[in-house]
C-alpha cells in the first residue's frame, strides 16, 4: 500500500472508530482529495480531517467542505423522499427488505456521509406489478434492469427493487444463485412491512455483492468499510458458526477471509479466528481496489476483458482460441427470460420470440450508442487477452 493510501485509510478509520490517528504528519493532501473523490468518500474525509491539528491548504480544505455540504444536502433530500417511499409500502401493506447502503448508513457515526447511488429494496415477486402501478402513479419513472429488478426514480432518489438478490453466478467456482431463495425467512421479525436481513445473512450478501463487483469491473474502499461497520455495529451478536458453514457451502471461505483481513488491517475489525495474508496477495488486492475507484470504473471499463476472463475461468484457467468466438456470440445470445426484459412484447406474445431475437440483434448492431459500444467490445476481444489472463490470475489469488 502506498504512503498516501495508508493515510487515506487511517483518516477513514479515525472517523468510524472515533479516534484521531494519522501516522504521516505531512500527507499529500491533493492525492488524498483525489482518492476521496474516486471512492465517493469526500464528506467522510472532511470530518476526519477536522479532528486533526494539521490541515490541507485553504483552497483544498474549501473544496472538501463543499463536497461535505453537498453530500449532506443530497442525503437529507433523499432521506425525506425515502420516507414517502416507506409510506407507499406501509399504506398498501407491501413488505420490503432494505439492504446495502440505505440499511448500513444507520450504523455509521454520521449516516449522511455514507454516500449511495441507489436505494436497494427487495420485494416479493407477486408484488412486482402492484409496486409498478403504485410508483408510476406517484410520478416515478421506471426502467427494467433484468427480470429480477426494476428501477424507479425521480430527481431526488433512485430505487432499485429486487425480487432476487443473487440472480447470477459469479465465477466458475462460486454460484450463489440459490442462496437467497428463502430470503423472507432470513429477516428479523421487526414489522409486517419493514424488514431487514439478520446480520449474518446481510454480511454474507455484502460479501457476495463485493465478490460480484471485484470479479467484474472492481470494488472500492467503501464496500470494505461497509463490512467493518456491520460487524462493529452487531459486535458479539454475530453467529460465526452459521457464517463459516454457509461460506464453505458457497465456496467463498478463502475470499471472505481475505476481505476480513483487510477489515482488520484497515479498520481494526476484530474476528474470533486467526487471519493471515501473504504480502504479494495483499499488494495485489490493494492495487485492484485503490486504482479502480468506487466500483472499478476508473481503471477498468472493458466488458470484453471481463467476458474473455470468464471464458478462461470456464476453461479451468486456460485460454482457448474459441474464447473470443464464444464471447462474441454472448453479445447477442441471451437467456429467454432476459429477452423478455429487453424486448417486452416477446413476453406478452411468445410466438414472436424469433422476431424478438432479430429485433435485439438489429438494435444492438445498428442503433447509434450501442453500435459504438459493440464496436469497442468486438475490438477488445482481440486486444484484451493478456489483460484477461492477468486479471484471472488476480481473481484466483483473491479467492474467486
Amino acid at each position: 500500500m502506498k504512503k498516501t493510501e495508508k493515510a487515506f485509510i487511517e483518516l477513514l478509520s479515525s472517523h468510524i472508530n472515533d479516534t484521531v490517528n494519522i501516522s504521516d504528519d505531512n500527507p499529500d493532501w491533493d492525492e488524498i482529495y483525489t482518492l476521496s473523490k474516486d471512492h465517493n468518500l469526500s464528506g467522510m474525509i472532511y470530518l476526519a480531517i477536522n479532528k486533526l491539528n494539521i490541515k490541507p491548504d485553504k483552497e483544498l480544505y474549501v473544496r472538501l467542505s463543499q463536497a461535505y455540504f453537498h453530500t449532506i444536502a443530497v442525503s437529507v433530500n433523499r432521506d425525506a423522499e425515502y420516507e414517502k417511499v416507506k409510506e407507499i409500502f406501509f399504506d398498501n401493506k407491501i413488505p420490503y427488505i432494505q439492504v446495502k447502503g440505505i440499511a448500513l448508513a444507520e450504523y455509521y457515526p454520521v449516516k449522511e456521509v455514507r454516500t449511495m447511488g441507489d436505494v436497494d429494496l427487495v420485494i416479493r415477486l407477486e408484488d412486482k406489478e402492484k409496486v409498478f402501478k403504485l410508483f408510476t402513479d406517484k410520478g416515478y419513472k421506471s426502467k427494467t434492469g433484468s427480470r429480477e429488478d426494476w428501477t424507479y426514480y425521480n430527481d431526488i432518489i433512485n430505487l432499485e427493487m429486487h425480487t432476487d438478490l443473487c440472480p447470477e453466478q459469479i465465477s466458475a467456482s462460486i454460484d450463489p444463485t440459490a442462496y437467497f431463495k428463502n430470503i423472507w425467512e432470513m429477516t428479523n421479525d421487526t414489522d409486517d412491512c419493514f424488514k431487514e436481513l439478520k446480520p449474518e445473512y446481510h454480511l454474507i450478501f455484502l460479501l457476495i455483492h463485493l465478490a460480484k463487483h471485484i470479479y467484474g469491473f472492481g470494488a472500492g474502499v467503501r464496500q470494505i468499510m461497509d463490512i467493518s461497520i456491520l460487524l462493529k455495529h452487531f459486535n458479539n451478536q454475530i453467529n460465526w458458526g452459521l457464517i463459516e458453514k454457509d461460506l464453505e457451502k458457497l465456496n467463498m471461505t478463502k475470499f471472505a477471509k481475505n476481505i476480513f483481513y483487510l477489515c482488520n488491517d484497515w479498520f481494526g475489525t476484530q474476528f474470533p479466528f486467526e487471519l493471515e495474508m501473504d504480502q504479494d496477495t495483499y499488494e495485489l488486492i490493494c492495487r485492484y481496489i485503490f486504482e479502480g475507484g468506487v466500483f472499478g470504473f476508473k481503471a477498468r471499463n472493458s466488458v470484453a476483458e471481463i467476458k474473455l476472463r470468464k471464458e478462461i475461468d470456464n476453461n479451468k484457467g486456460r485460454y482457448s482460441k474459441k474464447a473470443p468466438i464464444k464471447a462474441f456470440l454472448k453479445l447477442f445470445v441471451i437467456d429467454k427470460q432476459d429477452l423478455y426484459a429487453s424486448v417486452p412484447f416477446t413476453k406478452r406474445h411468445p410466438f414472436l420470440l424469433p422476431i424478438g431475437w432479430v429485433y435485439r440483434i438489429f438494435r444492438g448492431v445498428f442503433s447509434g450508442r450501442k453500435r459504438e459500444r459493440h464496436k469497442a467490445y468486438i475490438s477488445g476481444l482481440s486486444s484484451k487477452r493478456q489483460e484477461a489472463q492477468s486479471n484471472y490470475d488476480i481473481m484466483k489469488k483473491i479467492g474467486l
